[in-house]
This record gives structure tokens, sequence and C-alpha cells, in this order.
């Protein structure tokens, strides 16, 4: 009976001692499986005009994107990105918070505000790969992510194109130098949308060597205006985007960025809006890096807000320390207008130029 109970005793012992390994496993091959990464970036701008709390955004609030303040040490975000990646799955959480954050999301309400991306991507086999959720937008030369820009200024370009789209994609790769995509999404920086109409995406993208790239993007569909529901097509917005990079060298990078786009609402004549922009890199040594960008944007008839049409150049450099997880980046900017629409002072009044000296601190982890 001893014997008995010693046995028993130790096949329990055993048994415990074996199921602790075998979750000590997979918790280490869960652990292996996830990523988390992020940044936050800080930074001070000093407007010329001195538009004291008016700041650097104009008379349409869309004058700058991210860094509207004048004269502050402002905190724009801080990103937090978890992703589970087993066999073809991949999970994603994206978070933003802060003042960028709400703004680069702010198509999302409550405490979906915070969403920068959530979806899921299977790769279906080595050539087909579906997701779902809300991601990134596929339009565009720049990004949301600040460490991931060359300038830390966003351009009028991508500051007044979407951010971000809730949908469903499939990306078909056609080989290691093409590529397509087509999507089914819920408009425009939409989570969710406003009618039963859906937008189409379309993408391009091709890579004849590993200094060359071009992605040719099309969206459209009937999304606008907001007040506009049911199912009624009633209008139909669009715009096609070209976006290209090119390496010189190693140290040399060239990028251009353009994009036009339609309205049509009802019988009304359709309006028109677009711009281009020129992206020059040059690589002065591992930890120096300056960068010119040239850019013009038209949107006077207001179907993306602003109402205006801008020319902007950008001169910012990029200190690279800290093993590469941190970034500053000293710039120069000098934005002009057809309208009178940037504060030149703080009691309100208003010119067509403004000219901005700032920096930024950018860490990622």
């Amino acid at each position: 009976m001893k014997r008995f109970s010693f046995i028993i005793v130790g096949w329990f012992i055993g048994a415990s001692v074996l199921a602790q390994e075998t979750a000590t496993t997979e918790a280490e091959s869960i652990v292996d499986k996830v990523t988390i990464s992020g940044f936050m970036d800080i930074y001070y701008s000093y407007n010329m005009n001195n538009p004291g709390a008016f700041g650097n955004f104009g008379t349409n609030g869309v004058g700058r994107i991210f860094d509207g303040q004048h004269n502050q040490i402002a905190f724009n975000m801080i990103q937090t990105k978890v992703a589970y990646t087993s066999e073809r799955l991949e999970i994603v959480g994206d978070l933003l918070f802060g003042p960028g954050g709400a703004l680069a999301n702010f198509g999302n309400t409550g405490s979906s505000i915070i969403i920068k991306q959530a979806y899921l991507a299977y790769g279906i086999n080595d050539e087909w790969t579906f997701s779902i959720g809300q991601f990134g937008t596929h339009i565009g030369y720049e990004l949301v992510d600040a460490p991931d820009n060359f300038h830390y200024s966003l351009s009028y370009l991508f500051g007044n194109g979407p951010f971000y789209h809730t949908g469903a994609k499939l990306d078909y790769t056609a080989s290691d130098k093409l590529g397509f995509m087509i999507g089914i999404l819920n408009g425009w920086d939409n989570l969710i949308d406003n009618n039963l109409a859906k937008s189409i995406a379309l993408q391009v993208s091709i890579m004849p060597n590993d200094d060359f790239s071009l992605y040719l993007n099309w969206i459209g569909g009937d999304e606008d205006p907001s007040f506009v529901t049911g199912d009624s097509l009633k209008s139909f917005k669009h715009m096609i985007d070209l976006t290209t990079s090119y390496a010189v060298n190693k140290d040399f990078n060239v990028g251009v960025n353009a994009a036009i786009g339609f309205y049509k609402f009802d019988s009304q004549s359709t309006k028109k809006w677009g711009g281009a922009a020129l992206y020059l890199d040059y690589s002065l040594s591992n930890q120096f890096a300056l960068g010119f960008r040239a850019e013009v944007f038209d949107d006077v008839k207001g179907v993306q807000y602003v109402g205006a049409s801008y020319v902007g150049y950008t001169l910012t450099g990029v200190i690279t320390t800290a093993n590469e997880h941190l970034f500053i980046k000293p710039e120069l900017r000098f934005d002009t207008s057809n309208r009178n629409i940037y504060f030149k002072d703080d009691s309100g009044s208003v010119t067509d130029n403004q000219f901005t000296v700032g920096v930024a601190f950018i860490a990622k982890f």
C-alpha cells in the first residue's frame, strides 16, 4: 500500500513538473511571436509671424497638421504597437495617444479615438494575403509615424489626404518586382461608414530593383459629404496617387509624390484638388543627413476643407544617436498661399505666408 501511495505521489509530482515545463515552453513560444514597438515625439516651433496662441495652423485650421503650436515645447503623440505573428497569421494592435494621435485618428469616436491600426492579416499562401480591420492608408509618400518620415512636419499633400481606412483588402505578390492590391473600405478616415456605399481601393506596386520603387494608387466611392446618408449614390469622390522613390546611390535618395482628386455631388460640376512634392535626401554620415522638400497643393474649391492653394519649402536635418533610437530633427519651413490665411500676429490679422524654425525629438523602441 505504501509503495502504491509513493507511486501515486510520484506521478502527481511528475505531472505537475511536466505541466509547468509545458506552460513555460508555451509562454516562451508566445513571447517569441510577439513584437512590441513604438515611438514618442516632442517638438518646438517658432513662427516668425509671432501669431501667439493662433499658432501655425492658419485661419482654415489646416495650415499645418501636427506641428501647429507656436513658441511651445509641445508633446505630439506616443505610439505603442503590438504584433503577434504565428505561421501565416498576424494580429496587430497599434495605439496612438496625444494631440497628434487624436488628429490622426479623427474619424474614430469614443474609446476608439486611440486606435491607429487594429487588423488581422492572413497569408493564404505565398502569393495571396487577406487583411481586415483598420489599417494605415496605402496613399502617399509620408506616414503618420514620425520616425519613418525624413521631415518632421507633414506635407500638405499627405496631411490633407487619408490617414487610415477600415475595411478588407487582398494583396497579391506576382513576383519580387510586381504586386497588386484591391480593397473594400468604409470610406476615408471612417471607423463607421455614413452610408451603404463602400469605397474601392486599388494599388499596383512595381520594384524593378532594390533602388527603385513605384506605387500607383486609386481610391473612390460615394462617401462625401458626410451629411449624405442612405444608399442613394448622390456623390462620387476619387483620387489617383503616384509615389516613387529612387536611391541614386547609398547616400542620395530622390522621392516624388503626385496626386489628383475629383469630387462631384449630384448635378453640380466636378471639383478638383491635387498637388505634388519632391524629396531630396542626402546622408553626410551615419549620424547626420540633410533633406529638402518642395511642394505645391491646390484645393481652392475646398474639397479637402482647405479652400486655398499652397507652395511650401522644407529643409530638415536628421541627427541619429542613441544607437538609432533617438532622432533630432532641426527644421526650417516656408509656406505661402494664394490667400491671406496665416496669422500675422496675436491680434488675429493675417498674411499670405509664414516662416517657422523648429526642432523635433523623436525616440523609438
